[in-house]
């Protein structure tokens, strides 16, 4: 069953992709050329047919400073530096990027939190009436 539901969001996000393409010929025309590329074949194959990594690559294109600090810490592993030659330093490099990456989901989650809280107190002011703030009468 979850194999039919992966195929009904894919189907949906396919038909929301060609509804953005027929409206926009920048679009279009990077999308073909990036389709043209027989690099980029397999990567593209393999992310449209795994909903994990759609899923993953969705919230990475959203989050920012996250998609970089995954992108960094990746590139610790072809890298040919030096400085990163030993164990100890590839371990160091590793070690902090992996602390922004932590800094920058937590940054990510709160501020995520604060928008869904605001909008509950939004929501929940809508139905209620406006709140009044009770004070001590001057009596004199």
């Amino acid at each position: 069953m979850t194999h039919r539901s992966d195929d009904m969001a894919l189907e949906a996000d396919l038909q929301q992709l060609i509804a953005t393409l027929r409206v926009d010929p920048g679009l279009r025309k990077t999308v073909a050329s990036l389709c043209a590329d027989p690099g980029l074949r397999e990567p593209v194959a393999s992310l449209c047919a795994n909903a994990d990594l759609r899923d993953i690559h969705g919230k990475l294109l959203v989050n920012g400073e996250v998609r970089k600090c995954v992108g960094d810490l990746l590139s610790i592993i072809g890298t040919d530096e030096v400085a990163l030659r030993k164990a100890d330093a590839a371990e160091s490099q590793v070690i902090e990027k992996m602390r922004k990456l932590g800094r920058a989901t937590l940054q990510g989650w709160a501020t995520h939190e604060v928008k869904a809280s605001e909008e509950r107190a939004l929501a929940d002011s809508a139905d209620k009436p406006k709140l009044t703030r009770n004070s001590k009468k001057n009596r004199r």
